[in-house]
């Protein structure tokens, strides 16, 4: 799939949890093994350095700005990641 495309979708699915009343996205910001969807320094198990090559954090962060006009705030609860 096209990054364009990619970003699409993310952009539509997140403009269509907004529709439904959404106004925080929660995404998962760590796998259950450890391996971090976005960019660290303390582990190099991560979606930037393996993997994608991408932030996918990131990416959701920037969907949810766009979409659920949010201010993009991030939590980290548990290995989830409140947008």
């Amino acid at each position: 799939m096209a990054e364009a495309d990619a970003q699409a979708l993310r952009d539509a699915l997140a403009e269509k949890y907004y529709k439904a009343g959404a106004r925080y996205l929660m995404t998962q910001g760590t796998h259950h093994d450890h391996f971090f969807n976005y960019e660290s320094k303390i582990n190099r198990m991560n979606s930037v350095n393996v993997g994608p090559g991408k932030d996918i954090l990131a990416l959701w962060k920037a969907a949810a700005r766009r979409s659920l006009r949010s201010d993009g705030a991030l939590a980290v609860v548990g290995g989830f990641v409140l947008l």
